[in-house]
């Protein structure tokens, strides 16, 4: 037998008859037969026990990682850790009960070394074998253990090497070539949670899927991006975004570390793409830390340069090329590690690093500036897994963890350890079941070294067995070695080196070698592609030009150039002048040379000769010959050179000669064009210039610009210009200033005299005449120069076409003035404005008063008005006509009349007549009686009033000073009077003279008192703000007074004037009254709350009365003693409230309600407000916060957000008469551990409130019973609370989706807390600590239980759990993962009929092992995954269920422990689609039915008239036809089956034991057939029978069905 396996970066292969697959027999029934078992059974029952439990465990489906493809290097790296895997389980069985092992390759660690026997079966049997392999190991020196010739040997030494368990863990499950790893954590290791460095890896997939999982900086400039590998894969990375710093790095999340070991090497590598080399400003490297996380610096691999970076000087990361994925691996070394040179890592500047003394933990840190950075990243598979573990530094010694067995086993000696050692942990090489020792042969290696192009490579050096080789020209070597494990590295230059690859030496193989196919990694450079480019006679051609992967270069002399590129397929270009340019590919592999020939163009001259009609050569003609220009030289010659074969059009011209066209045909010689060229005829055209001025008289014109055929004249002296032209129509112009211009188009076939008439340009002139007031003025006569007089009309215009010039006019009207002036046109048309003035005569008027001169009177004459002068004169002009005057001034009569102006200045005189009035004076005295005989005097006039008090006056209008008088009684009034028109009355008062009565009230206390009402016989006022006020005007006697004033007692009294004023100081008594607070908290009144006071006199003023303080009594009143007038300031407080001082309040109102609200209080270790979405009113008490919504008087919903907010302590109160409000209020607050009880009332949902408050450990009863809203999910997640309360949730709270998921401490939940909840996903999901739950937790609408206690502790369901959620769905994962799980109660979703969905139900409840009977309701459609790897799980018959609703097994006893499938199993399920993979690796399944014989399994599909598919039904079941009920080893299939199934792929896949090939019953009497003759002809069935090895008929099954 040849053994192929393909040691290289992805495959490896087995061909023949060896295939990884096919070696994974089984392995118990392997164990049963080892002498391991025998022993243990009759020395160390526990052990045993154990060790078949450890067994169950790794023959588990589904724990191999994902990325340990049975054909990668990996799978032979880690299998080659554990071969002695029960050397090391019987060492650790009593403390590992639960460690998690892969399949091992029993046969080729066992059976292969002789241990697997059915003879040897005593103790002394088997103590002879372990000495046997003694002495054969004292005759081999030890060499399989101390060298590396034996490497899984080495491997056994480097597992027990480790005192520490986690160390154990670490180091089995992460051999050297397959560690721990960010990218790819196995799910074995997932579940190892005391392993540190293992549960700390941030994902399980090359692919970026979970952001959340790595450190980073600035997340929000990090996001996930869908891309494609190199090979076109679909892949999910992560890239930048922003412009900021961004990526990960643990700077700011310490977190995520991961947990290292100072003296192991790492290499940590992730894959990079841009999309742009240029300016990535990138950072690679890492950032570490010791036991405290305080940062720690490494060192270059050689020096003390300390740096974290990958990157030579600190540099950014560079890349070759953009658009392509590059692997970047690092390395760190271990602490003191010393290198000869440099550690090279394989990109661009790239260094390694070395650990130093205390370094715990570990980051990637791997950060762009995308403020400098111009280009885009996308990175994925990231890995940093343990390199070179240390396997030679084991040892086999007492104090590792050989005494554990001791101590297990009640051993207290160790001095029988050193016998232990040898008797039981040597190798197990060459031992058989006999007491004979086979001899060593050696196998002969043949190693075939390829290139990834499939190329073989010579002189590559294979170091093996402390042996180099050198391979031969086709890249083959060959060694002779014994069996067993062995390291070997390859080198090559320019290439990649494969370092400690392990090989495995097989003792027994068909054929005479073994091979060995290598394949090696071509270093990522450019090589040197040379190219030499020549002509057809092999001379070198320089100067052609190469166009090669985006660069041009010319070649040289020799004519060769080159260029460096990677290797690849690439497209290139030579050109050159007269050579056919060549485009062709080049595959570049490795420097090499690249000959061109070029092909020479043939090519020949066309000569043109041009000559008129009397052959004289034509210089200058330009010949167009194939878009090239030339022009004849003085013999009429143009010559064309290198002209290609072909025919080529020509074009000749020359100005004033006919062109020529016409065609050339070159052959294969040069061409001689004869040419003929005629010139144009020409003709003589003679212009004559007139002029026509503006009068219409005609006369020669020169000067005149004339235009023709393109050329312009002037004509000269006699008015003549002259061209000669070809024949044609040619435009013609004549332009002269001051003439219009002429332009015609004249036709030309002959000689010919022709007469140019232009007309002189004329203009519009308009004459505008109007008088002084601008009135337009018809019938005026204007004459310019000497034409014809013209008139204006009623809008006083007159128009007159004029040339361009000056020009004289004169306009005439009767009764104006004549107008003479000068105007002139200047290319345009004009206005001439005229203004003409009337003829005006001299009018003025005297204006005199009484006789006199009168200065200012007002005169108007016509439509003139004036002021006379000092002489008493108006004047004004006039025009002939009659006019009205009129004369005024102030207190004279208006005077009017005409006069006529008539050729002849007028002068007239105005005299003007003052004006009388009349008044009279009325005297009396202040009683309102007449005053007779009192005297006045007006004007000097005197009067005495008769006895009616009346004296009068006639006077002229003006105005006079006047005095009433009576003496002594009465006090003179002196005045003035003005005289009108209209007669008028004085009144006079007389008065006695009187005195002033001054007031002055106060208190007690000295202070005025304001707004004090005093009555003084009758006449009633208030005093002012400092206490005073004055009665005026009283005369002498005694008056009698009374004072009131709120707040005081009334007071009276007298006062006496006498001939002074009088002053009277009163001083008034307070009155006091009771004034009632009451003080209430919510609503309701509240005794003990504090209430201090300060009585005010006013409400504005700051004078005290009286202060103090107090506490309200049991009726929460306190009574205040003040002056009703007076107004009271308050301070009301409690402990439990917000304070509130009031405004001033009125005594007189009696008393005051003040209502406090109970605040919410939290208790906080800092000053850290939360964050609010309302207006809020808040104070602060030290570190404690008193919060409000809206305002402490008026409150309303507090709207607020603490989250992730850790200075919070507790919540002591919560506030009684408003409610709250928020999202994920509480979420994050770790320091958060008390919740004061009550029932808040709460606005809208709960969803998060609790989340992720760590110390938050209870929960008080009836906290959440009045929330409006109805979500309450995530609500307590990933909180520290113990147990739930029994009446918790309110009856509005419907979604309970995750409300206590994560939450590792909560042990118990019982009572009936959800009330109405319909949604239960998740929301015990990771309860860790919850092993049981009260039968009643779940309410009749209860919808969803989708992964309710997924991953919990709970070790079982109570009965009747779900019997009332009658309105169920789904079931989908709901004891997912619950590893303690023990059984599943009978009938225990019977009740849920409207449940469809049961996947993933009880996925990988590995001790499960019962499920009651009729556990399953009618309604159920789905199982998909429902008990995979649920490895305790025997019996199914709790499962079955006949009804028409079920679609799908699909996956659902995948790898677990069941023996047997019931009898009509799927039996009625009409639906029913799928089976595939149903009992996948049920590596225990040996029965289809208990029954036996061969109708055991005929009705198990009956009725499955929709199934399709069960693809892998059976796939791996290795012990299925080996059943002891079974003698006929068969399988029966139904026929209705065999007919609609159309996917048979993997059925019976590995099922090894199946004897008989599975037949077909149509009906009884059974009729057997073939199920590839009865299966339809579309129906899928690839490799259905692979792996069957022990089936009869094997030759009848057709190919596409093995």
């Amino acid at each position: 037998m040849n053994v192929v396996c393909f040691e290289g970066s992805r495959y490896l292969y087995a061909i023949e008859k060896v295939c990884f697959d096919t070696v994974l027999i089984m392995a118990d029934i392997i164990y049963n037969r080892t002498i391991f078992k025998k022993f243990f059974e009759k020395n160390d029952i526990k052990i045993q026990a154990w060790a078949q439990n450890v067994l169950d465990k790794i023959c588990s489906p589904g724990i191999l990682p994902v990325f340990f493809n049975k054909q990668n290097e990996d799978f032979v790296s880690f299998w080659g850790s554990v071969t002695h895997l029960f050397a090391i389980v019987v060492l650790y069985g009593r403390q590992y009960e639960e460690i998690d092992v892969n399949k091992i390759l029993f046969d080729i660690f066992i059976k292969e070394r002789g241990l697997v026997t059915d003879t040897v079966d005593t103790t002394e049997q088997m103590q002879y074998l372990f000495n046997n392999y003694v002495e054969e190991y004292r005759k081999r020196g030890r060499m399989d253990i101390v060298s590396k010739e034996g490497t899984i040997l080495g491997e056994l030494l480097r597992l027990i090497r480790y005192n520490d368990l986690n160390e154990f863990i670490f180091a089995l499950l992460a051999p050297k070539d397959s560690g721990w790893t960010l990218g790819h954590s196995s799910p074995t290791w997932n579940r190892t949670d005391t392993v540190e460095n293992i549960t700390k890896a941030y994902e399980c997939s090359s692919n970026i899927e979970n952001l959340d999982k790595y450190p980073l900086i600035n997340p929000s400039g990090v996001i996930l991006q869908a891309d494609v590998n190199n090979d076109n894969e679909p892949i999910q990375t992560m890239t930048f975004i922003g412009n900021e710093l961004v990526g990960i790095s643990s700077e700011g999340d310490l977190d995520k570390l991961l947990v290292v070991d100072e003296d192991l090497a790492y290499q940590v590598s992730l894959r990079l793409k841009t999309d742009n080399i240029q300016n990535m400003n990138l950072t690679f490297g890492v950032q570490v830390y010791d036991e405290l996380k305080r940062p720690v610096s490494c060192i270059e691999s050689i020096g003390t340069v300390q740096s974290n970076s990958f990157v030579k000087n600190d540099a950014s990361v560079t890349l070759n090329n953009a658009d392509i994925y590059y692997e970047l691996r690092a390395t760190i070394s271990k602490k003191n590690r010393s290198f000869v040179d440099e550690v090279a890592l394989n990109f661009p500047n790239g260094r390694g690093l070395r650990f130093v003394e205390g370094i715990k933990y570990m980051s990637l840190h791997l950060v762009q500036d995308r403020t400098k950075a111009s280009s885009n990243l996308n990175i994925y598979d990231i890995k940093i897994k343990p390199i070179y573990l240390p396997f030679y530094q084991g040892y086999l010694g007492e104090k590792n963890i050989i005494a554990s067995y001791y101590r297990n086993n009640s051993y207290s000696s160790t001095s029988t350890i050193d016998q232990f050692i040898e008797t039981y942990l040597v190798s197990y090489k060459n031992i058989f079941a006999s007491e004979e020792i086979k001899a060593l042969t050696k196998t002969t290696v043949r190693f075939k070294v390829f290139s990834e192009r499939k190329e073989y490579i010579k002189e590559a050096t294979i170091t093996i067995a402390d042996q180099e080789l050198q391979t031969d020209i086709n890249g083959e070597v060959t060694l002779d070695l014994y069996p067993g494990d062995y390291l070997y590295s390859v080198e090559k230059d320019l290439f990649i080196s494969i370092v400690n690859n392990v090989l495995y030496v097989e003792e027994e193989i068909e054929g005479d070698e073994q091979i060995c196919y290598i394949q090696m990694q071509g270093e990522l450079y450019k090589r040197k592609v040379t190219f030499v480019v020549k002509n057809e006679q092999a001379k070198a051609i320089s100067g052609a030009v190469v166009k090669f992967n985006n660069e041009v270069k010319s070649t040289g002399q020799d004519g060769s150039t080159f260029f460096m590129a990677y290797p690849d397929l690439y497209l290139y270009t030579v050109e050159k002048e007269k050579y056919y340019p060549v485009d062709k590919s080049v595959l570049v592999r490795d420097d090499m040379i690249e000959n061109v020939t070029m092909q020479l163009i043939p090519i020949f001259d066309v000569t043109f000769i041009v000559k008129d009609s009397s052959s004289n050569p034509i210089q200058g003609a330009r010949i167009n010959f194939n878009n090239t220009y030339i022009d004849t030289n003085e013999q009429g010659q143009a010559v064309f050179k290198d002209v290609l074969v072909g025919t080529f059009n020509y074009r000749i011209e020359k100005i004033d000669w006919l062109p020529v066209t016409g065609s050339v045909t070159v052959t294969n010689a040069p061409v001689t064009q004869n040419i003929t060229m005629d010139p144009v005829p020409t003709y003589n055209v003679t212009f004559t210039t007139r002029g026509v001025n503006y009068q219409g008289v005609v006369s020669l014109l020169t000067g005149v610009s004339v235009t023709f055929a393109g050329s312009t004249k002037i004509s000269d002296s006699s008015g003549q210009v002259s061209f000669i032209v070809k024949a044609g129509s040619y435009s013609l112009t004549a332009t002269k200033v001051g003439y219009n211009d002429y332009k015609n188009t004249i036709s030309v076939d002959e000689d010919s005299d022709i007469e140019i008439r232009m007309n002189q340009k004329v203009y519009v002139v308009t004459f505008v005449v109007q008088d002084d007031n601008n009135k337009k003025l018809s019938g005026v006569s204007i004459q310019v120069e000497n034409n014809p007089i013209i008139t204006t009309n009623a809008q006083g215009q007159a128009t007159i076409n004029l040339p361009d010039g000056s020009f004289n006019y004169t306009a005439t009207l009767n009764e104006y003035h004549t107008i003479t002036d000068l105007f002139g046109v200047n290319g345009g048309p004009e206005t001439v404005n005229v203004t003409m003035s009337q003829k005006m005569y001299q009018v003025t008027a005297t204006v005199r008063e009484e006789g006199q001169i009168s200065v200012g009177a007002t005169v108007t004459l016509g439509s003139y008005s004036g002021e006379s002068d000092s002489q008493g004169k108006v004047s004004t002009e006039l025009p002939n006509g009659s006019y009205n005057w009129t004369a005024k001034k102030t207190i004279y009569a208006s005077q009017q009349g005409q006069f006529v102006v008539n050729s002849a200045p007028y002068v007239f005189d105005i005299n003007l007549v003052r004006r009388n009035g009349q008044v009279t004076f009325m005297v009396v005295d202040d009683l309102g009686k007449p005053v007779e005989a009192a005297t006045v005097v007006c004007n000097n006039i005197t009067r005495i009033t008769n006895s009616q008090g009346k004296a009068e006056y006639t006077l002229p209008i003006g105005s006079y000073d006047y005095e009433v008088s009576k003496r002594p009684e009465y006090t003179s009034v002196p005045g003035e009077v003005s005289i009108t028109d209209t007669p008028q009355t004085i009144n006079v008062l007389l008065t006695n003279k009187t005195y002033n009565i001054n007031f002055t009230v106060t208190n007690t206390n000295g202070n005025a008192v304001p707004n004090a009402t005093i009555v003084l016989d009758g006449d009633t006022k208030t005093t002012d703000t400092s206490g005073k006020v004055t009665f005026p005007d009283k005369r002498n006697g005694l008056y009698n007074w009374t004072i009131q004033a709120v707040g005081y007692y009334d007071k009276e009294g007298t006062v006496q004037v006498s001939n002074n004023d009088a002053n009277q100081q009163v001083s008034l008594t307070y009155s006091l009254r009771e004034f009632t607070v009451t003080t209430l908290i919510d609503g309701s009144n509240a005794s003990g709350v504090n209430i201090s006071y300060t009585v005010y006199e006013s409400a504005n003023s700051n004078v005290v009365v009286s202060s103090g303080n107090g506490s309200s009594d049991y009726q929460g009143k306190y009574i205040i003693n003040a002056p009703y007038s007076a107004y009271v300031l308050l301070k009301v407080e409690d402990s439990s409230c917000l304070p509130i001082t009031t405004r001033r309040i009125a005594v007189s109102t009696t008393g005051l309600a003040v209502t406090l609200y109970r605040a919410l209080i939290l208790r906080m270790s800092s000053q850290r407000l939360p964050s609010f979405g309302s207006s809020v009113d808040y104070e602060w008490s030290g570190n404690e916060l008193k919060m409000v919504g809206g305002s402490r008087t008026n409150p309303s919903t507090l709207n607020f957000n603490c989250q992730n907010n850790t200075s919070v302590l507790a919540v002591t109160q919560w506030p009684g008469s408003f409610s709250i409000s928020g999202t994920s209020v509480f979420n994050g607050c770790t320091g958060l551990s008390s919740l004061a009880s009550g029932s808040p009332n709460i606005s809208g949902s709960i969803e998060s409130w609790f989340r992720n408050c760590t110390a938050l450990r209870s929960i008080p009863s009836g906290l959440l019973l009045n929330v409006s809203g109805s979500d309450a999910s995530n609500c307590f997640r990933g909180s520290g609370v113990t147990s739930v309360p029994l009446d918790l949730f309110g009856g509005n709270l419907t979604l309970f989706a995750s409300v206590f998921r994560d939450c590792k401490s909560l042990s118990s939940v019982s009572g009936s807390p959800f009330r109405n909840g319909t949604d239960f996903e998740s929301a015990f999901n990771g309860c860790s600590s919850l092993s049981s739950v009260g039968s009643s937790i779940f309410p009749r609408n209860a919808e969803s239980f989708y992964y309710t206690f997924a991953n919990s502790g709970i070790s079982s369901i109570p009965s009747g759990l779900f019997d009332s959620c009658v309105y169920a769905t789904t079931f989908e994962g709901l004891v997912s993962s619950c590893t303690n799980l023990r059984s599943i109660p009978a009938r225990c979703f019977r009740n849920c009929t409207r449940a469809t969905n049961f996947n993933v139900l009880a996925h990988s409840c590995t001790l499960l092992s019962s499920i009651g009977s009729d556990c399953f309701p009618t309604s159920a459609s789905s199982f998909s995954w429902s008990f995979i790897d649920c490895k305790s799980l025997t019996d199914i018959s709790g499962c079955k269920i006949e009804n028409g609703n079920v679609t799908t097994w699909a996956r659902a006893f995948e790898g677990s422990g069941v023996q047997r499938i019931p009898p009509r199993f799927f039996a009625g399920q009409s639906r029913l689609t799928t089976v595939a993979s149903c009992f996948k690796n049920c590596t225990n399944l040996t029965e289809w039915a208990p029954d036996g014989g061969v109708e055991s399994s005929h009705g198990t599909f009956d009725g499955c008239t929709s199934l399709q598919n069960m693809s892998e039904f059976l796939n791996g079941c290795i012990r299925v036809g080996n059943s002891t009920y079974n003698s006929l080893q068969v399988i029966v299939i139904s026929q209705n089956i065999a007919s609609t199934v159309t996917n048979w792929n993997y059925a019976f896949l590995n099922c090894s034991e199946l004897r008989s090939m599975p037949i077909i019953a149509e009906s009884k009497p059974i009729t057997l057939g073939w199920l590839w003759d009865l299966a339809p002809s579309s129906a899928s069935h690839y490799q259905t029978f692979k792996g069957c090895s022990k089936i009869s008929y094997s030759n009848l099954i057709p190919s596409g069905w093995k």
